[in-house]
């Protein structure tokens, strides 16, 4: 069952359209909203390994996380977990401004880094990343 996880997940993500009719990556539009954490995929937390997809719902996450995309470049984010060297959730929601060129976003932290990566728009409610080795899945709706 997790091998076919793993597949499915790189499937989606291997997957691209080049017949132009997917836009979603071109148009700031579609990114702009609250964004709900659902899973990761190449993290080991809780006991879990690389191959493992652990969702939003899991005890290692922290409740409520999201990152928020707003339509004058400015964003706020909200991600923690529970771990050995992390026993507890911050609530420290980050900000910052964001900016794009073709679905590469540019995050402009508040506190003073950048992280740059390319945001797969999967549908109107799903997005996916890669950061660190790890892939993120956020929905509007859970």
């Amino acid at each position: 069952m997790k091998k076919l996880l793993l597949l499915s997940a790189l499937f989606i993500f291997a997957c691209s359209s080049d017949d132009g009719s997917d836009s979603n990556n071109d148009d700031n539009s579609s990114i702009i909203g609250y964004w709900n954490f659902y899973s990761s995929l190449g993290v080991t937390l809780c006991g879990s390994t690389i191959n493992d997809t652990v969702y939003y719902d899991s005890d290692c996450y922290c409740d409520g996380l999201f990152i928020e995309f707003k339509s004058d470049g400015s964003f706020r984010e909200y991600y923690d977990f529970i771990s050995a060297g992390n026993p507890g959730c911050s609530d420290e929601i980050l900000t910052g401004t964001w900016t794009n060129s073709g679905n590469e976003y540019q995050l402009n932290y508040n506190a003073g880094y950048t992280d740059i990566y390319p945001i797969n728009l999967i549908d109107d409610n799903t997005m996916s990343f890669e950061f660190d080795g790890t892939i993120y899945t956020y929905k509007k709706t859970l």
